[in-house]
């Protein structure tokens, strides 16, 4: 990608120096984050880990956002770093303009880009040479595919919501993408429909592969439908897992709104046993498909149980699930975003922890050496995973709403180098192991 030597020199300095710019001052640096690398300076809009490669859409710090269709597009190009350096080893020859929110996806040497509203663009893993274009369709007018799409084996999971016609969850086998021949030429394929909610919610959480199935779950913009869970066979796409909960049946008064559903990430399966975080919490034995509780939260707790956009944010430890929430459905001026670890015997709270900036904190917890580290808009804190005491924090160090992965004993993430993420880098931060 072509750079700017001004723009790029003059965030580069600011990087270095460390200065918390856009710090409110409230709270000192009580820790400093070793960092091991940094990556070239760019704009980050979402990413994977995936073997010893980051995969990510990055926009040149001096972009220029296109008009496509009277609507404003960042121009990104998809690009793979090394996750031992940071170094560049390539980036798509062309932008992709318009891309979904979701995290590359990458199968045996094949990189998935996608696109709004259902298209695919194909790269080769080594050489980051486009290979195929792809459009996902249902054979429904507009039948755009959902940001949570993910991918098991040699299947990508998604969900559709067409104007017209049914929403539903569905798959595609990547072996029946045509590879080698014109990369430009447009392929349309119909995906094999898994699932078609009689109640018409969207099928919109992030699904999530355990054992032998995949298993996701419906949300509704308003209230009043119940939430329905799904589990379908790997092998041959059959249902063998459903449940239904929430809407206004089970709304007894004592929540702050119906379950209806959740377009995040809901779900945390562990130990044949599969949780649901909503605005309440519930379980289920996958075995015998027995609800093992519901824990409705206070109104108090509930407004506050809001989990993270489009990145795997829940850990497992000492019995608990803990995880970051977010203030964007209930703000109000209570409504910071926390880490909290839930009991996962009976899905009550066990501790919160609130954090002091008042944005939305769309990442994850990681869970190292007894230490529990989180990368936010107001520093990288590290925190105790037992009671969520705060350890340190560095203050220098600004967050971007991003997930952390764990590599080699260094966590990956985003920094913000300016308060409108113009100016962003991957950083790999020293853990231990």
């Amino acid at each position: 990608m072509p750079k700017t030597g001004t723009l790029i020199a003059t965030a580069l300095c600011l990087a270095l120096c460390g200065c918390p710019f856009f710090v409110d001052g409230k709270e000192k640096s009580t820790y400093r984050a070793k960092i091991v690398w940094a990556s070239e300076i760019t704009r980050v809009a979402t990413y994977t880990l995936h073997g010893d490669s980051v995969y990510y859409y990055g926009a040149m710090p001096d972009f220029v956002v296109e008009n496509v269709g009277d609507i404003l597009k960042v121009p990104y190009y998809l690009t793979k770093i090394s996750a031992e350096t940071g170094e560049l080893l390539w980036h798509s020859e062309f932008a992709i303009l318009g891309i979904q929110y979701v995290p590359p996806a990458v199968i045996g040497n094949s990189v998935y880009a996608f696109m709004i509203p259902d298209g695919i663009f194909v790269f080769d893993g080594e050489t980051g040479k486009h290979t195929a274009t792809v459009a996902v369709r249902t054979g429904h007018y507009k039948s755009d595919m959902d940001w949570n799409t993910v991918s098991h084996g040699n299947y990508l999971y998604m969900g559709f919501y067409p104007e017209t016609g049914p929403n539903s969850f569905a798959r595609l086998d990547v072996n029946r993408i045509k590879y080698g021949g014109d990369p430009d030429e447009l392929q349309i394929i119909k995906p094999e429909i898994l699932w078609q909610p009689e109640n018409r919610s969207l099928v919109a959480s992030r699904p999530v592969a355990y054992g032998n199935a995949v298993y996701t779950g419906t949300f509704y913009l308003s209230e009043g439908r119940p939430v329905e869970l799904a589990g379908f066979d790997i092998d041959t796409g059959e249902m063998v897992f459903h449940a239904a909960f929430g809407g206004t049946d089970e709304d007894d008064g004592t929540i702050v709104s119906a379950d209806s559903g959740s377009s995040d990430n809901p779900i945390f399966i562990h130990d044949g046993v599969l949780y649901y975080m909503g605005v309440s919490v519930s379980a289920w034995n996958l075995n015998t498909r027995e609800r093992l509780y519901r824990h409705v939260f206070p109104v108090a707790d509930a407004k506050n149980f809001h989990g993270s956009d489009g990145h795997p944010e829940a850990v497992l430890y000492d019995g608990k699930i803990i995880m970051v929430t977010s203030n964007s459905r209930h703000f109000s001026e209570d409504a910071f975003p926390r880490i909290q670890a839930i009991d996962m015997a009976t899905g009550r709270l066990a501790w919160r922890t609130r954090l002091t900036a008042l944005e939305s904190q769309d990442t994850n917890p990681i869970i190292v050496n007894g230490r529990l580290y989180t990368s936010h808009h107001d520093g990288f804190h590290v925190f105790d995973p037992a009671n969520g005491n705060l350890i340190g924090v560095d203050k220098s160090f600004s967050g971007s709403s991003s997930p952390n992965f764990l590599y080699n004993g260094r966590i990956i993430t985003v920094k913000r180098l300016n308060r409108d993420r113009t100016f962003m880098q991957f950083v790999a931060v020293d853990v231990g192991r």
